[in-house]
């Protein structure tokens, strides 16, 4: 009976640790300069709020993902809580 809970916590350490470690990774930041900095030339800044609400207007069944590797993402209008309140009202 021993032998059979090692072997099971054996199986299921092992497939929890496939689903942690198995790609994924969030990614981090492929430039080396950590982006930036330089004042020319580079994209501009694309508020979390402003992208939420381009992707919901492009909602469909038919829709693409969005690319959003390569944006710069600001997060500045963290304390309005009513920044999504057009986006899911109830009608």
């Amino acid at each position: 009976m021993y032998l059979v809970k090692t072997l099971g916590v054996l199986a299921l350490s092992s497939l929890v640790l496939t689903g942690c470690l198995s790609g994924g990774g969030g990614g981090g930041n492929d430039s080396a300069d950590g982006g930036g900095g330089d004042g020319g030339g580079g994209m501009q800044p694309t508020t979390f709020t402003a992208l939420v609400q381009d992707i919901f207007a492009q909602t469909s069944d038919t829709a693409e993902p969005v690319d959003i590797n390569a944006l710069d993402i600001t997060y500045d209008d963290q304390d309005n809580e009513d920044a999504f309140n057009d986006l899911l009202s109830q009608q």
